[in-house]
């Protein structure tokens, strides 16, 4: 079977030639959809829709109004059609998330099940990532072996989860391995991080670590004769590379584990590992999150997440590699008083100026609030474009982080923004290039401490033959 891969141009399509001369075609949701997504999901089974919705939950018709318009509320969806018949044999689509990942959902019509799910789910990612959304995140029963296996041949991580009958996971959209997410779950960013490596993907102390104040991600470590964990191959992990601790929990005497904990010891220097004992009480559960927690807090005191240290995956450091936050936006017929507003509530110093359809076209700082506005006798319901830079430089998010340099010093500039596609996906501020700097010197003079707390297990050596 050979499949089509249209150009960039045309993200969220994908041509897939079918026995007998058909031809099925995935592409972007339409408003026009509604009723033959209605029709494949009548022919869903209780089983089915169950897996689905964790219920035998019907859904009305309003369900599926919203689904075709996702785009509308800046997610994104795409169905698989039949040529010749219109038929929908499935759909994904993802909804934004307040930690500024995509809530997944997926159906697929019975006779296409064991291979149209990956294309879907290969062009919803490819979406996604062009939209600047790093991960998709969905709930899915552990009785679900076909989403689980789909999911983790994308390199699956585990997040929090209430209820031991289903996992919470997350695919990265732009790589093999998830990254974490731009702000934590309450919408919040400044949460210690703790990449947590234990079998299975679970870890008895989650609950404790975040009722602490910690962003907990898990991964199920090494599994099997392949794998997909970066670190094992001596490359970059993008979660532990920007975490503040990595704990190795509950992991059996087995060599790979051991080559691990040296593989993060080694690949990611600046971050602790620490080693949890296997078989410890609740009592020392408690103990080992409390160590874990204050660790987490001295590291991200001391380096502030450094991306410009620990890129995440490969040599080369670029621009989106820096930027530490979600890039904060208005849109141009908003008055000054409601730019002012935002910037006091979000404690930053600068607004992208966007187009109804989210293209940038200029930026506001608090001086050309108080100066430019003064300046034209702009009253406080003037449009913000009255007194905006129309000039606005801006950097793709692949570019080298050097050229980001060059600009702040060409043009005097401290903020930066990151434009791919008419998109704005991202901020890089000269403030933030300076703490990392500092944070350097402090990463190369701090000592690694995860040992002292927790024990370490000697790395065991590369077998020999001959």
């Amino acid at each position: 079977m050979t499949v089509r891969t249209p150009p960039a141009g045309e993200i969220g399509h994908r041509v897939v030639p079918l026995p007998g001369g058909r031809v099925l075609r995935v592409r972007p949701v339409e408003p026009g959809d509604v009723d033959g997504l209605v029709a494949l999901y009548a022919g869903l089974s209780d089983g089915d829709r169950y897996r689905r919705f964790f219920s035998a939950y019907s859904p009305p018709r309003t369900f599926f109004a919203r689904l075709a318009s996702v785009v509308d509320r800046g997610g994104f969806g795409v169905v698989a059609v039949v040529d010749g018949t219109e038929e929908i044999v499935g759909e994904a689509s993802y909804e934004m998330l307040p930690d500024g990942d995509g809530e997944l959902g997926m159906t697929v019509a019975a006779g296409q099940r064991g291979w149209l799910g990956p294309y879907l789910l290969d062009v919803l990612a490819e979406a996604a990532a062009a939209r600047g959304v790093p991960n998709l995140e969905a709930d899915v029963l552990v009785t679900n072996s076909r989403m689980l296996t789909l999911l983790r041949a994308r390199g699956y991580a585990t997040l929090p989860s209430s209820d031991w009958v289903s996992l919470r996971l997350m695919v990265g959209t732009a790589g093999r391995t998830p990254v974490w997410p731009p702000r934590a779950r309450d919408g919040t960013d400044d949460r210690p991080r703790v990449l947590v490596e234990a079998p299975g993907g679970r870890w008895q102390g989650t609950t404790d670590a975040e009722d602490a104040g910690l962003q907990v991600i898990t991964c199920s470590g090494p599994k099997g004769r392949r794998t997909r964990c970066p670190a094992l191959a001596g490359e970059p992990c993008p979660l532990a590379a920007t975490a503040d601790a990595v704990v190795v929990a509950n992991a059996p005497d087995d060599d790979r584990w051991a080559r691990l904990v040296a593989a993060h010891h080694d690949t990611h220097p600046g971050v602790p590992v620490c080693i949890e004992p296997r078989g410890g009480s609740r009592d020392d559960q408690r103990v080992a999150v409390r160590l874990v927690d204050r660790l987490a807090r001295e590291h991200r005191r001391m380096s502030s997440h450094n991306p410009t240290s620990h890129p995440q995956g490969g040599d080369a450091m670029h621009a989106i590699d820096a930027a530490r936050k979600a890039p904060a936006t208005i849109g141009c017929d908003h008055t000054i008083t409601e730019a002012a507003d935002t910037m006091d509530r979000l404690a930053v110093g600068a607004l992208v100026v966007v187009e109804g359809d989210g293209r940038p076209v200029g930026i506001v700082t608090d001086r050309d609030l108080t100066v430019r506005g003064l300046a034209r006798r702009a009253g406080p319901d003037a449009r913000v474009d009255s007194v905006m830079s129309t000039d606005l430089i801006s950097l793709a998010p692949d570019a080298d982080l050097r050229d980001a340099l060059t600009i702040f010093e060409s043009h005097a500039i401290r903020r930066l923004p990151l434009v791919a596609d008419d998109r704005l996906v991202g901020m890089v501020t000269m403030d933030d290039l300076l703490v990392d700097t500092v944070s350097d010197l402090g990463r190369m003079i701090r000592p690694i401490t995860g040992q002292v707390l927790f024990g370490h297990r000697e790395p065991v050596p590369p077998a020999t033959t001959g």
